[in-house]
């Protein structure tokens, strides 16, 4: 199953937290698929990164407030249940691949990007691994990242991307299509 890559994926990754290296998905979330399908995402430990401190129930907030101010378009997940520190969300397909690229992406990363600049979001961390496909449907996931435009200049850390540039950190477009690129170079 796609999300038991993901998971192991994530694994792999550590970061530093107050009580010494741990490994990133503790922080990150954790994630588990419930009797329906729906993906239930838990805070874990708040973390430090390039000196930055990070508080993970804020992030698992952010992420929620953001999905929940997408909610009307088809290309994000749903939100269906938040609490203090969890939200469960709908679960949607498998990471995206040359072999599942639909046909019309363009005109679907068109309509992601409209979505994003109709809310003044910017996600911040557009990466394949956040890109998903479900019945031929592109769905831009892990807003955890996410700022609204006019925080940008807010002291936000800026270099937690290790994969875009810092003008691509705030750049939808320019994140989705180099992602979507990068994809189609590998067939």
């Amino acid at each position: 199953m796609i999300f038991n890559k993901m998971y192991r994926k994530l694994r792999s990754f550590f970061i530093k937290s107050k009580s010494g290296l741990i490994p990133m998905q503790s922080r990150i979330n954790s994630l588990s698929v419930n009797s329906e399908g729906a993906i239930l995402k838990r805070a874990g430990v708040d973390f430090e990164r390039n000196g930055i401190a990070f508080d993970a129930k804020s992030l698992v907030k952010r992420e929620a407030y953001f999905l929940n101010l997408l909610k009307e378009y088809e290309y994000f997940p749903n939100v269906l249940e938040e609490g203090e520190d969890f939200f469960t969300m709908t679960h949607e397909g498998e990471l995206i691949s040359a072999k599942n690229l639909p046909e019309n992406w363009e005109e679907q990363i068109k309509k992601i990007i409209s979505a994003l600049e109709e809310k003044d979001i910017v996600h911040r961390d557009i990466k394949q691994q956040n890109i998903l496909v479900k019945n031929n449907i592109i769905k831009l996931i892990d807003f955890g990242w996410a700022i609204h435009s006019s925080e940008k200049e807010n002291k936000c850390p800026q270099d937690f991307s290790k994969h875009l540039s810092r003008e691509m950190i705030y750049d939808n477009k320019k994140a989705l299509y180099k992602t979507i690129e990068d994809l189609r170079s590998l067939n």
